[in-house]
């Protein structure tokens, strides 16, 4: 993946609180937004997934950088109805998967040369962490939904003469 080089800011997530997979304790985000020189815009702690949803469209972000998608929703049914609701021209990119390799958020900082502290960081300092590797290009991107195309074909029945 290439440095990110457009003006749109790139969107940090962690799941702060709760579980996509809980009835009763639904998933709050910790949310950070960069511009593209990796400042921060915007941050909160707590977002529930419908204002992440109205943040998306708001700020338009070029990324959206996870450490974990399945944050967003338990199954991957639910992750392609989530990532539905997303602008087209936003691309999802996990940041702990970096070369096929599935590493701890700090240890995929420390390789793409973002210092952190060796203790757990809190979900501010995660998503935070996600966006800039995301804004370093590095992460995966992941993919909701592929574009398929049905052809069907079939013999034409026509009830005029000549086939018309």
């Amino acid at each position: 993946m290439s440095k990110v080089s457009r003006e749109r800011p790139i969107m940090g997530l962690d799941l702060a609180h709760g579980s996509p997979q809980s009835k009763t304790h639904k998933p709050h985000y910790a949310i950070v937004i960069l511009n593209s020189k990796g400042r921060k815009i915007y941050e909160t702690i707590d977002a529930p997934l419908r204002r992440v949803i109205r943040l998306i469209w708001e700020y338009r972000p070029q990324i959206i950088a996870l450490d974990n998608v399945f944050e967003l929703a338990s199954t991957e049914h639910m992750l392609a109805k989530v990532f539905s609701l997303l602008p087209d021209d936003v691309e999802v990119i996990q940041s702990t998967l970096i070369g096929g390799e599935s590493l701890d958020i700090r240890e995929a900082a420390r390789r793409v040369g973002i210092k952190v502290p060796y203790t757990k960081l809190n979900p501010l300092q995660t998503a935070e962490v996600a966006a800039l590797i995301a804004l370093k290009g590095y992460g995966t991107k992941i993919k909701a939904i592929e574009q398929k195309t049905k052809i069907i074909v079939a013999k034409g029945r026509s009830l005029g003469s000549g086939g018309s």
